[in-house]
C-alpha cells in the first residue's frame, strides 16, 4: 500500500498505483478493530487513485442526462470507443482477453480500436 501511496504524489505513476490498489485489494483480509488503519490507509489509497483518473467530460454530460441529439445506438458506439481502448490497456494490450471480457467479438475489438486511433502494434 505505502508504495501505491507512494505512485500517487504528484507527477509520479498513476497506472503503478492503481496496480498496488489492486494487489492491495486482493491480498487483504478482514481483520479485528487492531487493524483498522490498514484498511484506513487503502481507503485513502482508493480515493488517490480514483482522483487520479479524470473523468471523460461525454461520460460527466451523459450522467447529467445531456445527450445533444445522440440516438442510444450513437452513443452505445462512442462508448465503446472510449472504454475498450482502456480495457485494452488494462488486459496487456491482448485484443482475445478484452473480447472475451466484454463478451463482444474480437473483430469488434479491432475495429473500435482503429476507429479510436489505437494501433494494436504500439
Amino acid at each position: 500500500m505505502w508504495q501505491g501511496l507512494t505512485f500517487t504524489i504528484e507527477s509520479a505513476d498513476p497506472e503503478a498505483a492503481r496496480r498496488c490498489c489492486e494487489q492491495a485489494v486482493a491480498l487483504l483480509q478482514p481483520d479485528g478493530p487492531e487493524r483498522q488503519y490498514v484498511w484506513e490507509e487503502l481507503d485513502t489509497l482508493k480515493a488517490r487513485v480514483l482522483r487520479a483518473q479524470p473523468v471523460d467530460a461525454t461520460l460527466r454530460a451523459w450522467s447529467s442526462g445531456i445527450v445533444e441529439g445522440q440516438s442510444f445506438q450513437q452513443m452505445s458506439e462512442e462508448f465503446a470507443r472510449l472504454v475498450i481502448p482502456r480495457v485494452w490497456e488494462r488486459e496487456g494490450r491482448k485484443v482475445s482477453r478484452v473480447a472475451e471480457k466484454l463478451s463482444i467479438s474480437p473483430k469488434k475489438v479491432r475495429r473500435i480500436l482503429h476507429a479510436a486511433g489505437v494501433s494494436e502494434r504500439e
